[in-house]
């Protein structure tokens, strides 16, 4: 028993360099595996980091959009949003080992590619130089974003003044217009361009709100977590969830709109160059997930967060934010996968790399959230907060 006692108090205070170590070697060893099968390596690598890049950069939108619009709900997650925001200098060291995939999950980036007429059309735009530059170009931008946050939100925090707040305002807006551009051609370069025969104008936009809707769930989740104890209990209220709820569902109904229009207009227009990519990803069983993510990403949630009593619940409303971070993983695994496999398959490269990158993307998330209170005095909008919840409380006891 005193050993069993010690193992867990000795977990309880190393738990998070446990993990990292673990999930660290988990990568290495997948590393080493896929010099024996760098499809599959590169291919789950390719998925998880779609997945978690999504995090952080949907993490970094919302903190602007709250710098931008104001209101109760985004004081009380602003910490978190900013740890978000803060693991994508992380991510892009963790994303390096994709830089030698090209050759290996790109056609246009092969030799045969030379031989295709349509691929040599598009050359000037899809070669492995400029293919590189801009993706350093997005990272560079991405994390000057998450510097520029960070220093006018301490410059905020130790003079609250409304010039520091409009400086940050004005941030976010610049920000959010040169977040979309630039999500909008990394979708097409690190997704769309898998199949570079194919196009649509819509599916960078549905890449990025499905990545921001899956962030702010996961932000949401966060919060319904460290509620539970100070000092984030102290502006966690049903009036408070309920505002979440209602932001997380119209995240929700902006990816359906997009998803539903892509579908509309590619199976109306049924045109040779577009109707290939749903048949993929609609037939040898693929079908079921597209099934799954519709219920899962859309019905089931439209359904539950139109519910008040659902929203204003804290555990409810975690379980929907739940669901909507896994049905996001299986919706990116939808949009790469059936590319190089026709039927779904889960192989050994998946299961190592997801572990090993969700654990160490969990751990650096920890460690950013370590760094600064979970609340911050200096946003005017915590008051707001902290009132629905005393009042909250207030009614609870009166009962």
């Amino acid at each position: 028993m005193n050993f069993v006692k010690t193992v867990r108090q000795s977990f309880s205070k190393h738990g998070a360099q446990i993990v990292l170590v673990v999930s660290a070697a988990l990568l290495l060893f997948s590393f080493v595996l896929g010099f024996f099968g760098p499809e599959l390596f590169f291919r789950a690598y390719l998925v998880s980091f779609v997945f978690w890049v999504g995090m952080g950069l949907g993490s970094l939108a919302i903190l602007m959009l709250h710098h931008l619009s104001g209101g109760a709900w985004g004081a009380a997650l602003l910490r978190i949003l900013e740890a978000g925001a803060r693991t994508l200098p992380w991510l892009t060291i963790i994303g390096l080992p994709l830089y030698l995939s090209i050759p290996t999950l790109f056609v246009w980036a092969r030799p045969e590619a030379a031989a295709n007429p349509l691929l040599q059309q598009k050359a000037a735009y899809l070669n492995q130089p400029f293919f590189i530059a801009r993706t350093i170009a997005y990272f560079v931008i991405w994390n000057g974003l998450v510097w520029l946050m960070a220093r006018l939100g301490r410059e905020r925090d130790a003079d609250p003044t409304p010039r520091n707040q409009n400086r940050l305002r004005r941030a976010g807006a610049i920000g959010l217009v040169v977040f979309g551009v630039t999500v909008t051609f990394a979708a097409i370069d690190w997704i769309m361009s898998l199949e570079p025969e194919w196009y649509s104008t819509i599916f960078a936009a549905m890449v990025a709100i499905g990545g921001i809707l899956a962030s702010f769930a996961f932000v949401i989740l966060l919060f319904v977590i460290l509620a539970r104890r100070a000092p984030l209990n102290a502006v966690s209220s049903p009036q408070l969830l309920n505002d979440l709820g209602n932001l997380l569902l119209s995240f929700v109904m902006m990816w359906a709109y997009l998803a539903f229009s892509q579908y509309l207009l590619i199976w109306s227009g049924n045109l040779t160059e577009e109707i290939p990519w749903y048949i993929k990803r609609l037939n040898g069983g693929w079908e079921w997930y597209a099934v799954f993510i519709g219920l899962m990403y859309f019905v089931l949630p439209f359904v539950l967060l139109i519910i008040r009593q659902v929203k204003r619940h804290g555990r409810l409303l975690g379980v929907v934010a739940l669901l909507l971070v896994l049905t996001r993983w299986l919706e990116v695994n939808w949009l790469i996968v059936p590319v190089f496999e026709p039927s779904p398959v889960f192989t050994l490269p998946d299961l190592l790399v997801t572990l090993g990158m969700s654990g160490v993307y969990l751990v650096l998330l920890k460690r950013e959230l370590g760094k600064r209170p979970l609340l911050d005095p200096a946003d005017s909008n915590l008051e707001t907060a902290q009132e629905w919840a005393h009042k909250a409380e207030t009614a609870t006891r009166g009962v």
